[in-house]
């Protein structure tokens, strides 16, 4: 999957697909403001379709939760690769990626 491919599926359960990495971030900025557009005050993205991560994935992760809590929405991550949980603990971010 090249780096383009990479996405945030959103028909049925939101899920987070492909190859997410400094070349693919940017245009996944603002992908997950439409679920908190739908009113929903609790979200839940599955990253079980990550295929490649790293900072710059912590980075879209934690955005995308000062997005919905903007929003008031509560947004979560389920099937977090241990992976990026490594990057976020090394950063001392992990407590926020799981709240």
């Amino acid at each position: 999957m090249a780096a383009s491919d990479a996405r945030l599926e959103t028909e049925g359960s939101p899920r987070l697909v492909g190859a997410v990495n400094l070349e693919s971030v940017t245009g996944l900025v603002s992908a997950a403001d439409a679920l908190f557009a739908k009113g929903r005050e609790a979200c839940t993205i599955d990253l079980s379709g990550l295929e490649k991560s790293d900072s710059a994935t912590v980075a879209l992760l934690l955005e995308w939760k000062r997005r919905a809590r903007r929003k008031g929405a509560d947004l979560s991550y389920s099937n977090i690769p241990d992976n990026l949980l490594d990057i976020a603990r090394i950063s001392q971010l992990e407590s926020l990626l799981q709240a």
